[in-house]
């Protein structure tokens, strides 16, 4: 099966400093990809550059085949006008819309003239998945730090997305947020096939729910193997380090 989305020779520098070096990855549906390393080791960057916000300095991104950036190591390189209707990205913070939790989930929707039934019923579906039922008519000034997490990644799961992109969507969250959210990726992917890449510093969370892990250091990818694989062969070295938790570098 093609990945929907895909990286290659990419490549990325801030002040001349390394910030990520990928040769070659791909994420197809229905599998949840976990991206882990120490900090700063080009995983943000990373993700940035997959969801067309940063523009690599070498490279490419294809999404459904199609290549996001154009004029790579040229003065006017930029973004193509590839369509990432299908790409959604959910940020460590989350930034919410005035007003209440319905009005969120809904927007997206109402820009794409999705009708009142279908409307409904997604997002009926979807707040269902998040234990959002009873929360359609808050305010989004009131919620927690959870509930306010839960309503950016279902404003995103409304959409249908083929691609979600996360930027350690968990941090800080208590063990009922971090289980909700979890079990709204995992069904989102085996359900809907929906392809998910997710930066995260919880090692636990990595193996409850990846299917296979990329490991970040340096700026480099090093690594992209099943989760098993990851935790349990006896490799020596950076990743055996990181695992371990002694200092990398």
């Amino acid at each position: 099966m093609a990945p929907l989305l895909k990286a290659e020779s990419i490549r990325h520098s801030y002040r001349g400093t390394l910030a990520c070096s990928v040769a070659d990855i791909g994420f197809t549906g229905g599998m949840i990809s976990a991206v882990v390393g120490p900090s700063g080791a080009g995983k943000t960057t990373f993700l940035r550059i997959l969801a067309g916000l940063t523009i690599p300095d070498e490279g490419q991104v294809w999404y459904r085949g199609d290549p996001l950036y154009r004029g790579i190591r040229r003065r006017r390189r930029g973004r193509t006008a590839c369509d990432l209707a299908g790409m959604v990205m959910v940020f460590h913070e989350p930034h919410l819309f005035r007003g209440t939790v319905r009005c969120n989930l809904e927007y997206g929707l109402r820009l794409r003239r999705t009708d009142w039934p279908s409307r409904e019923a997604r997002i009926t579906q979807v707040a269902g998945i998040l234990g959002l039922q009873d929360a359609l008519h808050w305010q989004v000034g009131s919620l927690s730090a959870g509930e306010a997490q839960r309503v950016a990644l279902g404003r995103a799961l409304v959409l249908e997305p083929g691609v979600v992109i996360l930027d350690e969507p968990t941090a800080n969250l208590d063990p009922v947020n971090i289980r909700t959210l979890e079990t709204a990726l995992v069904q989102a992917c085996s359900e809907w096939n929906v392809a998910v890449v997710m930066v995260t510093h919880n090692l636990a969370q990595a193996r409850r729910i990846a299917d296979r892990i990329s490991f970040f250091d340096g700026g480099r990818l090093q690594s992209t193997e099943p989760v098993e694989e990851f935790f349990c062969k006896s490799s020596t070295g950076k990743q055996r380090a990181f695992l371990e938790g002694d200092a990398v570098g």
